[in-house]
């Protein structure tokens, strides 16, 4: 029975993760390389880059 939870767990996971690619893959599509940076950085990240860049 536990397993059962587990696999519906991971299922659901990746079909939401899959959804979400595909709708940052439509917006994407048709941009420019100067677009795209834009749109990246505009973007909210999980850590600010002082986090990742600084490594603290």
């Amino acid at each position: 029975m536990k397993n059962d939870v587990k696999k519906e767990t991971d299922k659901s996971v990746v079909q939401e993760l899959r959804a979400i690619r595909d709708k940052v893959s439509l917006k994407i599509k048709d941009m420019t390389l100067k677009q795209l940076k834009e749109y990246l950085n505009k973007k909210k990240t999980l850590h600010p880059k002082s986090v990742w860049q600084n490594g603290g």
